[in-house]
């Protein structure tokens, strides 16, 4: 697959755009009620988000727990079309990924949907019955290790009582946990604490969750099709057994899913039509602001364009292998946005980035 010098000249022209420091912002000069971002984001988007994840999770919990007592094939195949809808569950709240799902211990998003699995510490951790997930190895659990158990072995390997079933309900256990914990921090408390604050200095509501919907596009760009790809700093080939959902062959299906949560999180249009205020209607109100937004929807048109033909059925390492051309312009339509959602926005609102990418965009 080729691989244009164009790609690494446009990330260094992102990385001179990119480069304002936080002394240059300054507060946006705009009427806009932030707060009612903030509740329509809240209560259209976040709720609603988390509460599908945790019935997902909590789905897959008790399909996996009917599994082990009784396996068979036909049960293994429900169960993965559970994991499936329940990792398309989680695709948006990427862009949430703070408050309470920002703990000591780590975000809920390192902690639930780390990829690649480390499968060969999974084993480990079967062959040693440590079903106690009291480690440090992210990505020995959370989604993509449940993927990994559920796609690679079939029925037969999950004889009532096995070591690898009690891994694999550990693992669910886990996830489906997690997912209620932060949920019910954002119905009881957390809401309240988010749609208030409504500053634009580090540690604001909107300071987070500009950071972390920018965060989330770089998390698509970089490591959900970047990295396959081999176009990241330092690679030198494609690594399709990189890319997200690898056993599944999912990965593409998940991109497309990202990235649509991307784009309705922009424009303030929740999954289910509810319309409200969003960056769009935010950068809209601010001086200067027209040429941003235009120019910010075109992008997201563009990217959309390359997506659309890239057929979610075949699974993403192998359309990597035999160099379908589509991702590549996929990514580089990405790369393009980056400046939009990234440094433009943050400039024009006045949000510091506060976090390092570690790719110079």
């Amino acid at each position: 697959m080729a691989r244009c010098a164009a790609t690494l000249c446009l990330t260094a022209g992102l990385l001179l755009a990119g480069c304002s420091s936080d002394s240059d912002k300054k507060p946006a000069d705009s009427p806009f009620d932030r707060g009612a971002l903030l509740t329509h984001v809240a209560d259209q988007f976040i709720l609603p988000g988390y509460q599908a994840l945790e019935s997902q999770a909590t789905a897959l919990q008790d399909s996996i727990t009917a599994f082990l007592a009784a396996p068979t094939q036909a049960r293994l195949t429900r169960i993965r079309l559970q994991w499936e809808v329940t990792a398309l569950a989680w695709q948006p709240l990427g862009a949430f990924d703070f408050g309470p799902a920002n703990t000591t211990t780590g975000t809920l998003s390192e902690r639930i949907a780390t990829f690649p699995v480390d499968t060969l510490q999974v084993e480990a951790y079967i062959s040693a019955q440590d079903f106690s997930l009291n480690n440090f190895d992210r990505d020995t659990r959370g989604l993509y290790a449940i993927e990994y158990l559920l796609y690679r072995y079939d029925a037969a390997a999950y004889s009532p009582g096995s070591a690898r079933g009690q891994y694999l309900s550990a693992v669910a256990g886990q996830l489906k946990s997690l997912a209620t914990e932060v949920r019910q921090q954002w119905s009881t408390s957390y809401r309240n604490t988010f749609v208030t604050n409504t500053g634009t200095d580090a540690g604001s509501s909107i300071s987070l969750l500009f950071n972390q919907m920018v965060f989330h596009f770089e998390q698509l760009k970089n490591f959900k099709l970047g990295l396959p790809l081999g176009l990241r700093a330092s690679q030198t080939s494609e690594e399709p057994t990189r890319v997200e959902a690898f056993f599944s062959g999912k990965g593409l299906e998940l991109a497309k899913a990202h990235f649509a949560a991307i784009d309705r999180l922009w424009r303030g249009r929740s999954a289910t039509g509810a319309e409200g205020p969003g960056f769009e209607e935010y950068v809209l109100a601010t001086d200067g602001g027209g040429q941003l937004a235009a120019a910010t929807l075109a992008q997201l048109a563009a990217v959309q364009q390359e997506l659309d033909p890239i057929p979610a059925d075949l699974p993403l390492a192998q359309q990597i292998i035999d160099q379908n051309p589509q991702l590549d312009q996929a990514y580089e339509e990405l790369q393009r946005l980056t400046r939009y959602l990234k440094s433009d926005l943050s400039s024009l609102l006045g949000i510091s980035i506060t976090f390092a990418s570690g790719d110079g965009d």
